[in-house]
C-alpha cells in the first residue's frame, strides 16, 4: 500500500509513475527528425536508393527500423513522411530503401534486399556521421521490420529466405499486408499459403485498417482484398502475434495529404467518411504510435515491456480499434530472440 512507504521509496514511486504517465506514444517525442536521400547511382553497392530519418542533434546508439514501401517497395518514402519523422522523433533511426525502376516481383526484390541490407550495415553509419548527423549511431542489434501493403510481402519473403542470415531484425510489423504478385492475384507469387504458418518465428503486429478489403470505386479493384491481407498474415504467424484493426480508416488514410488527396480525388483506395476523416492527423498519430510501442517494447524490453499496454488497451488508442494477439504471460522474456526456424 502507498500509505505504508516510507517518505523516499514514496517519491521514487511517484516519480516513475509520473514518467510512465508522461509518455504518449501519440504525440511528437523529444527530437526532431533530420532526413538523407542517397541515391543509388552515388554509392557503390547499393541496388535502391534509401531515405532516412534520423534524431537531430542527439548523439547515442538509436534502434533501427527498416521500412518497405507500398507496391512491393517501389514507392518513395516521402509520401508517409510525417508518420515516418514522428517514429523517428522517438529515437529511432527509420531507415526505407526503394526503387522506382527495378523490375521483378516481391520476390526477387526481397533476395535484392539482402544486398541492401548488407549496404545498410557496412557504410550506411559512416555516410550518416559525414553528412550531418555525427552522433547518431545506428543500433542494428535493436531492429524493426516494417513494411506497408505489399512490401509486406516483400518483407516475409525476404524473412524465410534469409532468417538465419537476418540475426538483427527483432519484431516485423505489417501495416495493411497485401500477398500476392497483383491484386486480383493471378500471377501465381505468394508468400503465404492459407492454412500454413510460414516457416520463421519473430513477434509479429498487424495494423490493419477497418476499410482495407473496400472498393474506392468500381474501376479499381480493394487495395488490400480480403483474401490477400491482413488476417491471411497473422493467421500464419506464430506466436507472439498481434492484430489492430483501427475499424473506420482505409489503406492509405496515414498517407501525407498531398498523396491522400490523390487516393481520395480518384478513389484508387476506400477511405474514411467525412467525420472521421476529420481525425485523419489522428489516424496518423495512432499508426506511428503503434510502432514506436511495439518497436520499443520488442527491442527493448527491460526498459520498455510497459509500452504493450499501447498495443493491447483499446483505451488508450486514439481511434476505434477491434484488438486480438496470441502471446504468452512471460511475453517480453521472449522478445530479442531474433528470427529462427520453428
Amino acid at each position: 500500500m502507498v500509505a505504508a512507504l516510507r517518505p523516499c521509496a514514496l517519491l521514487a514511486a511517484l516519480a516513475v509513475s509520473g514518467a510512465l504517465a508522461a509518455f504518449d506514444p501519440y504525440v511528437a517525442g523529444p527530437y526532431t527528425a533530420g532526413h538523407l536521400l542517397i541515391g543509388a547511382a552515388s554509392q557503390t553497392g547499393l541496388p535502391t536508393d534509401v531515405s532516412v530519418y534520423v534524431p537531430d542533434g542527439a548523439a547515442g546508439a538509436f534502434p533501427v527500423i527498416i521500412f518497405l514501401t507500398e507496391f512491393q517497395d517501389t514507392v518513395p518514402a516521402e509520401i508517409q513522411e510525417v508518420m515516418l519523422q514522428r517514429v523517428a522523433s522517438h529515437g529511432f533511426l527509420v531507415i526505407t530503401p526503394w526503387s522506382l525502376t527495378e523490375s521483378g516481383g516481391p520476390t526477387e526484390r526481397a533476395i535484392q534486399l539482402v544486398d541492401v541490407m548488407a549496404w545498410i550495415h557496412s557504410t550506411l553509419p559512416d555516410y550518416i556521421t559525414q553528412n550531418g548527423f555525427p552522433g547518431a549511431v545506428p543500433d542494428f542489434e535493436r531492429t524493426t521490420l516494417l513494411a506497408h501493403s505489399a512490401g509486406s510481402h516483400v518483407a516475409v519473403s525476404y524473412l524465410e529466405g534469409f532468417c538465419e542470415q537476418e540475426t538483427s531484425v527483432k519484431s516485423l510489423i505489417l501495416m495493411s499486408p497485401v500477398d500476392g504478385f497483383d491484386p486480383f492475384g493471378i500471377v501465381d507469387e505468394f508468400c503465404i499459403v492459407p492454412g500454413q504458418r510460414v516457416n520463421f518465428t519473430l513477434p509479429a503486429l498487424v495494423l490493419t485498417a477497418g476499410l482495407d478489403a473496400e472498393k474506392g470505386s468500381l474501376l479499381y479493384p480493394a487495395c488490400a482484398p480480403a483474401d490477400l491481407s491482413n488476417d491471411r498474415f497473422y493467421n500464419a504467424f506464430y506466436a507472439p502475434r498481434w492484430q489492430i484493426n483501427a475499424t473506420q480508416y482505409g489503406h492509405g488514410d496515414f498517407l501525407d495529404d498531398e498523396f491522400w488527396a490523390l487516393i481520395k480525388d480518384t478513389k484508387f483506395c476506400a477511405f474514411c467518411s467525412e467525420e472521421d476523416c476529420a481525425n485523419r492527423a489522428g489516424y496518423r498519430d495512432y499508426q506511428a504510435g503503434q510502432i514506436v510501442s511495439f518497436a520499443m517494447a520488442s527491442t527493448d524490453p527491460a526498459g520498455h515491456c510497459d509500452q504493450l499496454q499501447y498495443i493491447e488497451d483499446p483505451a488508450l488508442m486514439p481511434v476505434a480499434t477491434v484488438i486480438r494477439n496470441n502471446r504468452p504471460d512471460d511475453v517480453c522474456s521472449r522478445f530479442m530472440a531474433g528470427c529462427a526456424r520453428p
